[in-house]
């Protein structure tokens, strides 16, 4: 071991650090002025796969990407020759480094100037970020998808965060009457009837226990103040990074138009047989089961 590692070291001992810095569970090196290894601790070994020994003397390169390597360079002599008193003096980059079987990994890390013995280092804590990055990598594929799915849908579908809508489809625009750019800046509850709300809600409540509801009447107040009828269907998504809703809407004011005026169709035969003293009864072509209305069962 170099004199200077073994200066650092008992520097390190000296101060109560070394110890302290071997059982965090960051990785933790120092360097010199040029940019040679000079401590490296146990985190840092399964980090990179180097022992200590493998690394003290050695240049930082040997742990960068070679793609990265000049330029980290440039940025640590530049962070050297600046003096902020206002600031803590400490440098925050998101780096790359290298494995020794060769694989690259992201980290974050803090780097600060340190004093031992009359000799200047560059400390550095660094956090591996690969799971962050993949999830983050996860995530924008996923949201990749919602959008695709979003913008094609001949359905009406939305992303909703925060009582927002902050993806809209064309068809949902037109089932609203507003314009697709005018949605994200209105509150989802302002295009729910006030009838419907207390349903709604109850239904939201379920979503966290199923990931998933549906409604098949909700009523959409429209910007020109008519209402619609929806048949709507709510999943539990991520929206960049946070809880958002799948919303998927469908036009159903005709199918509600319709069962509406059967109903209205049955109690008329119902009241015009009740009057007339007459009862009906009929085959459904489908299965060949016979029918009999309430009244042909009074009568007889």
């Amino acid at each position: 071991m170099a004199a200077q590692d073994l200066a650092l070291s008992k520097g390190l001992d000296d101060s109560g650090l070394s110890q302290l810095l071997n059982i965090i569970p960051e990785a933790v090196l120092a360097v010199d002025k040029q940019q040679r290894i000079r401590y490296f601790n146990k985190r840092s070994e399964e980090t990179f796969g180097y022992g200590a020994d493998e690394v003290l003397g050695q240049p930082l390169s040997m742990l960068l990407p070679e793609s990265a390597r000049e330029q980290h360079e440039h940025l640590v002599h530049q962070f050297a020759g600046t003096v902020d008193e206002s600031q803590d003096n400490a440098w925050r980059p998101t780096m790359s480094g290298r494995h020794k079987s060769g694989r690259d990994f992201p980290f974050d890390s803090t780097i600060c100037r340190l004093e031992i013995d009359g000799a200047n280092y560059f400390a550095a804590v660094l956090h591996d970020i690969s799971s962050h990055k993949h999830t983050e990598l996860a995530l924008r594929q996923s949201e990749e998808s919602y959008r695709v799915l979003i913008e094609t849908s001949i359905q009406g579908m939305l992303i909703q965060q925060d009582q927002r809508m902050v993806l809209v489809n064309r068809a949902f625009a037109a089932m609203t009457g507003y314009e697709i750019d005018e949605l994200p800046s209105i509150n989802i509850d302002d295009l729910r009837h006030p009838d419907d709300i207390a349903k709604i809600r109850k239904r939201q409540a379920t979503l966290a226990q199923i990931g998933e509801y549906e409604i098949d009447d909700a009523r959409l107040m429209r910007k020109d103040g008519s209402t619609i009828w929806l048949q709507i269907r709510v999943r539990a998504v991520e929206w960049q990074g946070r809880p958002a809703r799948l919303i998927t809407a469908i036009d159903a004011t005709e199918r509600k138009l319709a069962d509406e005026e059967a109903r209205r169709q049955r109690q008329y035969l119902t009241t015009s047989e009740r009057l007339a003293g007459v009862g009906s009864w009929g085959r459904r072509l489908d299965s060949d089961k016979s029918f009999w209305s309430d009244e042909y069962y009074r009568i007889l």
